[in-house]
């Protein structure tokens, strides 16, 4: 087996297993209110960690929306503007989070914000 046959392997059993944990922990974990799911967790994090929806967002626009052209900024500029914006994003959720300031749409605004610079700095 190639190194693609054992990245489709990987990527097939973690999904799985991750599959497996979450419906054990939405169905079979009665200990507490808490939403123990990995969803639940993920949104928790991300009302705190404001680069995490940014992050998952880069995550989609890199794998799913493929750009043809090539990234916006050459191939060395593009991830440290990436990841200076991650920080900057970081940097807006502390203070932000220190002021007990959120939105209810800062999760959404800050995935399109990843897709949009996931597809324009670092394309397929």
């Amino acid at each position: 087996m190639g190194a693609r046959g054992w990245t489709i392997l990987v990527m097939g059993v973690a999904v799985a297993l991750l599959i497996v944990w979450d419906v054990y922990v939405a169905f079979f974990n009665r200990v507490s209110n808490r939403v123990d799911t990995i969803s639940g967790i993920t949104l928790g994090w991300s009302k705190k960690v404001w680069s995490l929806p940014f992050a998952f967002g880069v995550l989609g626009g890199h794998l799913f929306w493929p750009a043809l052209g090539g990234p916006i900024l050459s191939g060395v500029w593009s991830i440290p503007v990436l990841l200076a914006i991650a920080l900057a994003i970081s940097g807006m959720g502390w203070w932000f989070g220190r002021q007990n300031k959120g939105w209810a749409f800062q999760g959404p605004v800050l995935v399109v914000l990843g897709v949009l610079a996931g597809h324009g700095l670092w394309p397929q």
